[in-house]
Protein backbone atom coordinates (compact mmCIF):
# COMPACT_ATOMS: atom_id res chain seq x y z
CA UNK A 1 0.00 0.00 0.00
CA UNK A 2 3.06 2.33 0.14
CA UNK A 3 2.57 3.26 -3.65
CA UNK A 4 -1.20 4.36 -2.60
CA UNK A 5 0.07 6.57 0.31
CA UNK A 6 2.81 8.53 -1.98
CA UNK A 7 -0.20 9.00 -4.24
CA UNK A 8 -2.39 10.86 -1.15
CA UNK A 9 0.92 12.71 -0.22
CA UNK A 10 1.24 14.13 -3.74
CA UNK A 11 -2.35 14.67 -3.89
CA UNK A 12 -2.38 17.09 -0.54
CA UNK A 13 0.88 18.98 -1.75
CA UNK A 14 -0.03 19.57 -5.33
CA UNK A 15 -3.84 20.95 -4.34
CA UNK A 16 -4.65 20.08 -8.35
CA UNK A 17 -8.15 19.91 -8.81
CA UNK A 18 -8.10 17.42 -11.54
CA UNK A 19 -10.91 17.98 -14.03
CA UNK A 20 -12.93 15.63 -16.56
CA UNK A 21 -11.90 17.12 -18.76
CA UNK A 22 -8.30 16.59 -18.60
CA UNK A 23 -8.72 12.95 -18.16
CA UNK A 24 -8.47 12.80 -22.19
CA UNK A 25 -5.42 14.73 -22.45
CA UNK A 26 -3.42 12.31 -19.46
CA UNK A 27 -4.56 9.78 -21.19
CA UNK A 28 -3.56 10.47 -24.47
CA UNK A 29 -0.23 11.42 -23.13
CA UNK A 30 0.26 8.36 -20.93
CA UNK A 31 -1.51 5.50 -22.68
CA UNK A 32 1.64 4.62 -24.58
CA UNK A 33 4.16 4.66 -21.44
CA UNK A 34 1.64 2.08 -19.07
CA UNK A 35 0.29 0.11 -22.31
CA UNK A 36 -2.95 1.36 -22.52
CA UNK A 37 -5.31 0.25 -25.43
CA UNK A 38 -7.74 2.54 -26.83
CA UNK A 39 -10.82 0.83 -26.45
CA UNK A 40 -9.81 0.72 -22.47
CA UNK A 41 -9.25 4.53 -22.52
CA UNK A 42 -12.69 4.82 -23.71
CA UNK A 43 -14.11 3.06 -20.81
CA UNK A 44 -12.30 4.14 -18.41
CA UNK A 45 -13.37 7.90 -19.20
CA UNK A 46 -17.26 6.70 -20.14
CA UNK A 47 -17.23 4.82 -16.50
CA UNK A 48 -15.60 8.29 -14.50
CA UNK A 49 -18.47 10.17 -16.54
CA UNK A 50 -21.03 8.33 -15.80
CA UNK A 51 -20.20 7.50 -12.26
CA UNK A 52 -19.24 11.40 -11.79
CA UNK A 53 -15.78 9.94 -10.26
CA UNK A 54 -12.81 12.43 -9.90
CA UNK A 55 -9.28 12.46 -8.61
CA UNK A 56 -7.08 15.53 -6.91
CA UNK A 57 -4.33 15.37 -9.72
CA UNK A 58 -2.71 13.41 -12.60
CA UNK A 59 -0.69 11.05 -10.71
CA UNK A 60 -4.21 9.76 -8.42
CA UNK A 61 -5.74 9.29 -12.08
CA UNK A 62 -2.86 7.46 -13.08
CA UNK A 63 -2.99 4.63 -10.35
CA UNK A 64 -6.97 4.54 -10.52
CA UNK A 65 -6.44 3.72 -14.13
CA UNK A 66 -4.11 1.25 -13.82
CA UNK A 67 -6.24 -0.62 -11.51
CA UNK A 68 -9.40 -0.10 -13.72
CA UNK A 69 -7.25 -1.45 -16.15
CA UNK A 70 -6.35 -4.74 -14.46
CA UNK A 71 -9.82 -5.42 -13.22
CA UNK A 72 -11.11 -4.63 -16.66
CA UNK A 73 -8.54 -7.30 -18.39
CA UNK A 74 -9.56 -9.71 -15.37
CA UNK A 75 -13.18 -9.09 -15.92
CA UNK A 76 -12.73 -9.69 -20.21
CA UNK A 77 -10.53 -12.60 -19.43
CA UNK A 78 -13.21 -14.16 -16.97
CA UNK A 79 -16.32 -13.46 -19.71
CA UNK A 80 -14.29 -15.01 -22.29
CA UNK A 81 -12.93 -18.47 -20.38
CA UNK A 82 -16.70 -19.10 -19.17
CA UNK A 83 -19.45 -16.72 -21.37
CA UNK A 84 -22.55 -17.61 -18.74
CA UNK A 85 -20.70 -16.01 -15.85
CA UNK A 86 -20.84 -12.39 -15.88
CA UNK A 87 -18.22 -10.02 -14.08
CA UNK A 88 -18.36 -6.40 -15.45
CA UNK A 89 -17.89 -2.68 -14.75
CA UNK A 90 -18.97 -1.10 -11.46
CA UNK A 91 -18.69 1.23 -8.76
CA UNK A 92 -16.11 -0.76 -7.17
CA UNK A 93 -13.78 -0.94 -10.44
CA UNK A 94 -11.07 1.86 -9.88
CA UNK A 95 -10.15 0.07 -6.69
CA UNK A 96 -8.48 -3.01 -5.80
CA UNK A 97 -9.93 -5.89 -4.08
CA UNK A 98 -7.45 -5.69 -0.98
CA UNK A 99 -8.99 -2.12 -0.58
CA UNK A 100 -12.52 -2.95 -0.70
CA UNK A 101 -12.39 -6.25 1.32
CA UNK A 102 -10.82 -3.85 4.38
CA UNK A 103 -13.86 -1.84 3.93
CA UNK A 104 -16.97 -3.60 3.21
CA UNK A 105 -16.76 -6.87 4.76
CA UNK A 106 -17.17 -7.76 8.71
CA UNK A 107 -13.87 -8.06 10.22
CA UNK A 108 -14.96 -11.05 12.96
CA UNK A 109 -17.22 -13.76 13.63
CA UNK A 110 -19.90 -11.95 15.79
CA UNK A 111 -22.39 -14.64 15.36
CA UNK A 112 -20.11 -17.33 17.21
CA UNK A 113 -21.40 -20.27 15.17
CA UNK A 114 -17.98 -21.20 12.76
CA UNK A 115 -16.12 -23.86 12.89
CA UNK A 116 -12.10 -23.23 13.73
CA UNK A 117 -9.95 -23.06 11.29
CA UNK A 118 -6.34 -23.50 11.07
CA UNK A 119 -3.78 -21.71 9.33
CA UNK A 120 -3.40 -24.61 6.52
CA UNK A 121 -7.47 -23.78 5.67
CA UNK A 122 -6.76 -19.86 5.48
CA UNK A 123 -3.77 -20.03 3.51
CA UNK A 124 -6.17 -22.20 0.99
CA UNK A 125 -8.37 -19.15 0.90
CA UNK A 126 -5.88 -16.46 -0.37
CA UNK A 127 -4.22 -18.65 -2.77
CA UNK A 128 -7.40 -20.18 -4.39
CA UNK A 129 -9.40 -16.95 -3.94
CA UNK A 130 -9.99 -16.15 -7.26
CA UNK A 131 -9.77 -19.69 -8.92
CA UNK A 132 -13.02 -20.98 -8.59
CA UNK A 133 -16.43 -20.46 -10.46
CA UNK A 134 -18.73 -18.07 -8.86
CA UNK A 135 -21.38 -17.58 -11.24
CA UNK A 136 -23.69 -19.70 -13.21
CA UNK A 137 -25.77 -18.74 -16.44
CA UNK A 138 -27.02 -14.75 -16.10
CA UNK A 139 -30.72 -13.70 -16.78
CA UNK A 140 -29.27 -11.24 -19.32
CA UNK A 141 -33.21 -11.03 -20.52
CA UNK A 142 -33.52 -9.22 -17.16
CA UNK A 143 -34.91 -5.47 -17.46
CA UNK A 144 -36.21 -4.88 -14.26
CA UNK A 145 -35.38 -5.99 -11.30
CA UNK A 146 -39.08 -7.77 -10.74
CA UNK A 147 -38.71 -9.50 -13.44
CA UNK A 148 -35.97 -11.87 -12.08
CA UNK A 149 -38.59 -13.92 -9.63
CA UNK A 150 -41.04 -16.04 -11.60
CA UNK A 151 -44.82 -16.23 -10.54
CA UNK A 152 -46.02 -19.11 -8.67
CA UNK A 153 -47.28 -21.62 -10.97
CA UNK A 154 -50.42 -23.76 -10.33
CA UNK A 155 -50.98 -26.53 -7.90
CA UNK A 156 -52.57 -29.77 -9.00
CA UNK A 157 -54.95 -31.33 -6.30
CA UNK A 158 -52.67 -33.90 -4.82
CA UNK A 159 -50.18 -30.92 -4.30
CA UNK A 160 -53.04 -28.84 -1.78
CA UNK A 161 -53.98 -31.80 -0.29
CA UNK A 162 -50.18 -31.43 1.25
CA UNK A 163 -49.64 -27.98 2.78
CA UNK A 164 -46.22 -26.88 1.54
CA UNK A 165 -44.34 -23.96 0.68
CA UNK A 166 -45.43 -22.21 -2.77
CA UNK A 167 -42.58 -22.73 -5.39
CA UNK A 168 -41.97 -18.68 -5.27
CA UNK A 169 -42.83 -16.00 -3.27
CA UNK A 170 -42.03 -12.20 -4.13
CA UNK A 171 -41.78 -9.39 -1.34
CA UNK A 172 -40.51 -6.89 -3.74
CA UNK A 173 -43.19 -4.48 -3.43
CA UNK A 174 -42.59 -4.52 0.84
CA UNK A 175 -38.81 -3.54 0.90
CA UNK A 176 -37.05 -0.03 1.20
CA UNK A 177 -34.89 1.15 -1.49
CA UNK A 178 -31.20 0.00 -2.11
CA UNK A 179 -29.02 2.30 -0.09
CA UNK A 180 -25.07 2.31 -0.02
CA UNK A 181 -23.00 1.07 3.06
CA UNK A 182 -20.07 2.85 1.77
CA UNK A 183 -16.65 1.97 3.34
CA UNK A 184 -17.91 0.72 7.06
CA UNK A 185 -18.65 -2.84 7.68
CA UNK A 186 -22.11 -2.43 8.40
CA UNK A 187 -24.17 -4.79 6.22
CA UNK A 188 -25.77 -6.04 9.04
CA UNK A 189 -27.17 -2.50 10.07
CA UNK A 190 -28.72 -2.57 6.88
CA UNK A 191 -30.11 -6.08 6.19
CA UNK A 192 -31.68 -5.53 10.24
CA UNK A 193 -33.11 -2.48 9.40
CA UNK A 194 -34.62 -3.63 5.31
CA UNK A 195 -36.33 -6.97 7.51
CA UNK A 196 -37.44 -4.73 10.76
CA UNK A 197 -39.09 -2.63 8.50
CA UNK A 198 -40.11 -4.84 5.67
CA UNK A 199 -41.85 -7.28 8.56
CA UNK A 200 -43.29 -4.35 10.47
CA UNK A 201 -45.09 -2.78 7.17
CA UNK A 202 -46.45 -6.32 6.02
CA UNK A 203 -48.13 -6.75 9.53
CA UNK A 204 -49.70 -2.95 9.36
CA UNK A 205 -47.30 -2.14 12.14
CA UNK A 206 -45.64 0.71 10.35
CA UNK A 207 -45.33 2.48 7.26
CA UNK A 208 -43.09 1.07 4.62
CA UNK A 209 -39.82 3.84 4.54
CA UNK A 210 -36.14 3.59 5.48
CA UNK A 211 -35.18 2.99 9.11
CA UNK A 212 -31.91 4.79 10.54
CA UNK A 213 -28.73 2.53 10.12
CA UNK A 214 -26.69 5.21 11.98
CA UNK A 215 -29.21 4.80 14.68
CA UNK A 216 -27.79 1.17 14.77
CA UNK A 217 -24.11 1.25 14.66
CA UNK A 218 -24.59 4.32 17.41
CA UNK A 219 -27.10 2.86 19.44
CA UNK A 220 -27.31 -0.85 19.54
CA UNK A 221 -25.42 -3.10 22.55
CA UNK A 222 -24.56 -6.62 22.60
CA UNK A 223 -21.97 -8.20 20.41
CA UNK A 224 -21.96 -5.22 17.58
CA UNK A 225 -18.92 -2.71 17.01
CA UNK A 226 -20.80 -0.26 14.24
CA UNK A 227 -18.52 -0.16 10.86
CA UNK A 228 -16.44 -3.90 12.23
CA UNK A 229 -19.21 -5.51 11.79
CA UNK A 230 -22.18 -6.83 14.11
CA UNK A 231 -24.22 -9.74 15.93
CA UNK A 232 -27.91 -8.91 13.61
CA UNK A 233 -28.97 -11.55 16.48
CA UNK A 234 -28.90 -8.98 19.20
CA UNK A 235 -29.28 -6.23 16.36
CA UNK A 236 -32.93 -7.46 16.40
CA UNK A 237 -33.03 -7.95 20.47
CA UNK A 238 -32.12 -4.07 20.49
CA UNK A 239 -34.74 -2.78 18.62
CA UNK A 240 -37.30 -5.22 20.22
CA UNK A 241 -36.29 -3.88 23.58
CA UNK A 242 -35.76 0.04 23.01
CA UNK A 243 -36.54 0.66 19.74
CA UNK A 244 -35.52 2.48 16.33
CA UNK A 245 -35.81 5.22 14.32
CA UNK A 246 -36.48 6.11 10.99
CA UNK A 247 -33.71 7.80 9.25
CA UNK A 248 -35.18 11.13 9.20
CA UNK A 249 -35.41 11.32 12.65
CA UNK A 250 -31.45 10.38 13.62
CA UNK A 251 -28.24 12.12 12.40
CA UNK A 252 -27.72 11.86 8.59
CA UNK A 253 -26.07 8.54 8.12
CA UNK A 254 -21.80 9.27 7.17
CA UNK A 255 -19.99 5.47 7.23
CA UNK A 256 -18.53 6.18 10.87
CA UNK A 257 -20.03 5.10 14.47
CA UNK A 258 -21.04 7.95 17.01
CA UNK A 259 -22.41 8.94 20.56
CA UNK A 260 -25.89 7.40 20.55
CA UNK A 261 -28.41 10.25 20.78
CA UNK A 262 -31.37 8.46 21.01
CA UNK A 263 -31.37 5.70 22.32
CA UNK A 264 -34.67 4.55 21.97
CA UNK A 265 -37.46 4.67 19.82
CA UNK A 266 -40.67 3.89 19.25
CA UNK A 267 -40.57 1.58 15.87
CA UNK A 268 -40.17 -2.43 16.66
CA UNK A 269 -40.57 -1.61 20.41
CA UNK A 270 -41.71 -4.53 22.10
CA UNK A 271 -43.46 -5.43 18.72
CA UNK A 272 -41.28 -8.91 18.57
CA UNK A 273 -42.94 -12.28 19.80
CA UNK A 274 -39.55 -13.61 19.08
CA UNK A 275 -36.33 -13.63 17.13
CA UNK A 276 -35.28 -16.68 15.16
CA UNK A 277 -31.86 -17.62 14.05
CA UNK A 278 -31.52 -20.75 11.91
CA UNK A 279 -27.97 -22.18 12.06
CA UNK A 280 -28.65 -25.40 10.38
CA UNK A 281 -31.40 -25.42 7.96
CA UNK A 282 -32.73 -26.86 4.79
CA UNK A 283 -33.67 -25.06 1.29
CA UNK A 284 -37.60 -25.77 2.66
CA UNK A 285 -36.84 -24.33 6.42
CA UNK A 286 -35.67 -21.30 4.43
CA UNK A 287 -38.58 -20.94 2.49
CA UNK A 288 -40.75 -21.38 5.66
CA UNK A 289 -39.03 -18.42 7.41
CA UNK A 290 -39.56 -15.98 4.38
CA UNK A 291 -43.45 -16.77 4.56
CA UNK A 292 -43.91 -14.51 6.81
CA UNK A 293 -41.31 -11.64 5.40
CA UNK A 294 -37.82 -11.46 4.23
CA UNK A 295 -35.10 -12.59 6.36
CA UNK A 296 -31.34 -11.40 6.93
CA UNK A 297 -28.93 -13.75 5.65
CA UNK A 298 -25.30 -14.12 6.74
CA UNK A 299 -23.28 -15.39 4.01
CA UNK A 300 -19.44 -16.46 3.18
CA UNK A 301 -18.27 -13.62 0.92
CA UNK A 302 -16.26 -13.91 -1.99
CA UNK A 303 -13.73 -11.52 -3.82
CA UNK A 304 -15.62 -12.30 -7.59
CA UNK A 305 -18.58 -10.32 -5.33
CA UNK A 306 -17.13 -7.46 -6.09
CA UNK A 307 -16.84 -7.38 -9.92
CA UNK A 308 -20.58 -8.89 -10.05
CA UNK A 309 -22.81 -7.04 -12.50
CA UNK A 310 -25.14 -10.16 -13.07
CA UNK A 311 -26.03 -13.67 -13.05
CA UNK A 312 -26.53 -16.56 -10.12
CA UNK A 313 -23.99 -16.51 -7.62
CA UNK A 314 -22.73 -20.36 -7.50
CA UNK A 315 -21.34 -20.72 -3.42
CA UNK A 316 -20.66 -24.67 -4.90
CA UNK A 317 -17.85 -23.16 -6.47
CA UNK A 318 -16.34 -21.35 -3.43
CA UNK A 319 -13.31 -22.86 -1.26
CA UNK A 320 -14.27 -25.05 1.84
CA UNK A 321 -14.13 -22.38 4.47
CA UNK A 322 -14.51 -18.52 3.93
CA UNK A 323 -12.67 -15.49 6.33
CA UNK A 324 -15.40 -12.78 4.30
CA UNK A 325 -19.05 -12.53 6.06
CA UNK A 326 -21.57 -10.36 4.48
CA UNK A 327 -25.23 -9.99 5.55
CA UNK A 328 -27.98 -9.33 3.06
CA UNK A 329 -31.49 -9.61 3.30
CA UNK A 330 -33.63 -12.19 1.19
CA UNK A 331 -36.83 -10.78 -0.40
CA UNK A 332 -37.93 -13.83 -2.64
CA UNK A 333 -37.10 -16.96 -4.12
CA UNK A 334 -37.96 -18.73 -7.14
CA UNK A 335 -37.13 -22.79 -7.65
CA UNK A 336 -33.61 -22.02 -8.86
CA UNK A 337 -32.51 -18.86 -6.65
CA UNK A 338 -32.49 -17.10 -3.73
CA UNK A 339 -32.84 -13.19 -4.99
CA UNK A 340 -31.26 -11.23 -2.62
CA UNK A 341 -30.79 -7.10 -1.77
CA UNK A 342 -27.63 -5.66 -0.78
CA UNK A 343 -26.04 -2.52 0.42
CA UNK A 344 -23.53 -1.70 -2.32
CA UNK A 345 -26.00 0.55 -3.80
CA UNK A 346 -27.58 0.71 -6.96
CA UNK A 347 -25.31 0.78 -9.34
CA UNK A 348 -23.84 -2.64 -8.13
CA UNK A 349 -25.21 -5.61 -9.34
CA UNK A 350 -28.99 -5.62 -10.96
CA UNK A 351 -29.98 -2.27 -9.38
CA UNK A 352 -28.34 -3.38 -6.10
CA UNK A 353 -30.09 -7.01 -5.65
CA UNK A 354 -28.34 -10.34 -6.94
CA UNK A 355 -29.46 -13.84 -6.90
CA UNK A 356 -27.87 -16.97 -5.15
CA UNK A 357 -27.71 -20.92 -6.61
CA UNK A 358 -30.71 -22.69 -4.53
CA UNK A 359 -30.62 -26.28 -5.41
CA UNK A 360 -30.66 -28.22 -2.22
CA UNK A 361 -27.01 -29.56 -2.23
CA UNK A 362 -26.31 -28.95 1.52
CA UNK A 363 -22.22 -28.12 0.60
CA UNK A 364 -24.38 -25.13 -1.23
CA UNK A 365 -26.57 -24.27 1.32
CA UNK A 366 -23.37 -24.25 4.22
CA UNK A 367 -22.34 -20.79 2.44
CA UNK A 368 -25.46 -19.39 3.74
CA UNK A 369 -24.08 -19.58 7.51
CA UNK A 370 -27.13 -17.56 9.15
CA UNK A 371 -30.82 -16.98 8.79
CA UNK A 372 -32.47 -14.46 11.23
CA UNK A 373 -35.50 -12.89 11.47
CA UNK A 374 -37.87 -11.90 14.00
CA UNK A 375 -42.02 -12.92 14.23
CA UNK A 376 -44.23 -9.73 14.72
Amino acid sequence: MKIFQILNLLSYVLCATFSSSSIGDALHENGSIYGWREQEQQQFKNWVQENQKSYNNEFEMIYRMEVFVKNYRTMKHHNEQLPKDVWGLNIFSDETSEELMDKLFMKKDFDDHYETFNEDDINIIKRDALSHNSFLQADKTVKKVVKVVKKTSATTKAEKATPKNPPSLDWLKQVTEVQQQGRCGSCWAFAVQDVVISRLAIANKNKLDQLSKTHLIDCADGNTAGCDGGSVSDAFDFINKYGTVYEKDYREYDQKEGQCSKPKGSIGYKQFKSVVGLTKFTNNDIETAMQTGPVTALMYADESWLRYTSGIINTCGYPKVSNYQHVVSFIAYDTQTWFAKNSWGSKWGMSGYFQVQKNGDAKCIDKIKKITYPII
